[in-house]
């Protein structure tokens, strides 16, 4: 099997779901699933009263619909224990696996390293040890918060490494690695920070025969305004995750080290209340940076018709814009700016544009460094 070349982990929403829409993935210029592994995270989001079970349910049918027939990690990082288990008993991890390997998806189940050594963690152990999915394409070890200060005692953080693929009888060749930093934006941590932890965690796991490593990161702010100063300007953020990457590569080139970030996203689940003072924004991917359209608050001008098509303006006489037929979300993009078929788009929407837009170029950027690499 090949080993990805990209992991993002995408919320498992509407507008992740809709930038992966099949036919709107059909306009890459190679067949995507073998090199594309997303994780899709299932967000824990429901209106009081409403069914958890019939949540999960329909997040499941809507993945088989987009990736039957490929390979998905799944992970439910956001779920509290005390609302891990659905109405009919099962817990929501073992509900959600089964459900999806039913519906014909190449499932990879994810075990969070955090999760597993929480005190409280009792119910996810049980759950994780009697998953049996001898037809999952591999298994992946997520490392993330308490795994960044294990790391600091070596001896410590490779006897819990060694621990989970003993309890879990994992095949180290069957099992892949994510090393998240999670959110990376302005403030949070700096590029030589993560080359150190990153340095520090490759020295221990390329001792492993692991199926890959990835390394991901979150460098897009919670808001528009940490990154960029201004309403209505236009600037770049450094995509940290995507340095960090390629400067490991050069670094441990013998080590599979595939790349892997959150999107176009922050990776926090968002507020479901809208708020009028929203600044419209695009956020484009480019080389090593988000290229940030920040418009003003929707409730200064009355609506948000004349402030998306200003935006998507912005955009598209910039010289950053790939052009109408890079991806779906370009052509969108150029939709909006040319006023075709009246199209502004929703928030969900500009979502669905944005992401669109990352994967494609994503995929084109890691390609084309590795080619580079390789001469």
């Amino acid at each position: 099997m090949t080993v990805p070349e990209y992991v993002p982990i995408m919320k498992a929403k509407k507008g992740e779901f809709d930038a992966l829409n099949p036919i709107r993935l059909e306009q890459l210029e190679y067949k995507i699933q073998p090199v594309f592994h997303p994780l899709f995270e299932m967000p824990n989001v429901y209106e009081e009263g409403a069914s958890r079970l019939a949540d999960v349910t329909k997040r499941c049918e809507k993945i088989a619909s987009l990736w039957n027939g490929n390979i998905a990690l799944v992970d439910g990082y956001f779920w509290k224990p005390s609302e891990a288990l659905l109405e009919n008993g099962e817990h929501f991890l073992t509900y959600t696996y089964n459900k999806l390997f039913a519906l014909g998806v190449k499932v990879v189940p994810v075990i969070g390293y955090d999760r597993w050594f929480d005190q409280g963690s009792n119910l996810y152990n049980q759950t994780m040890r009697g998953i049996n999915y001898p037809n999952a394409p591999y298994f992946c070890i997520r490392l993330d918060g308490d795994a960044m200060y294990d790391i600091d005692e070596p001896d410590f953080f490779k006897e819990h490494i060694e621990s989970i693929i003993f309890d879990l009888k994992l095949v180290e060749t069957n099992c892949s690695i994510l090393l998240d930093f999670g959110d990376v934006s302005v403030n949070r941590i700096t590029i030589e920070q993560m080359l150190a932890k990153s340095t520090n965690f490759l020295e221990i796991l390329s001792d492993y025969n692991f199926k890959y490593i990835a390394i991901s990161g979150a460098s897009y702010p919670s808001s528009v305004a940490e990154a960029i100063d201004d309403h209505d300007t236009d600037g770049p953020v450094l995509r940290k995750e995507m340095v960090v990457w390629q400067t490991l590569r050069k670094m441990f080139p013998n080590v599979k080290l595939t790349f892997g970030d959150h999107g176009a996203r922050h990776p926090a689940p968002e507020k479901e209340i809208r708020n009028k003072h929203t600044n419209g924004k695009i956020i484009y991917t480019t080389d090593l940076n988000y290229y940030v359209v920040r418009g003003h608050p929707f409730s200064r001008d009355g609506g948000s018709h004349a402030h998306r098509k200003q935006l998507a303006e912005r955009l598209i006489n910039s010289t950053n814009y790939e052009g109408a037929d890079f991806s779906w979300g370009d052509q969108k993009i150029f939709e909006c700016a040319h006023g075709i078929k009246d199209f502004i788009g929703n928030p969900t929407q500009w979502v669905a544009i944005d992401t669109s837009h990352h994967i494609r170029y994503v995929l084109e950027e890691v390609k084309s460094f590795e080619i580079a690499y390789q001469r």
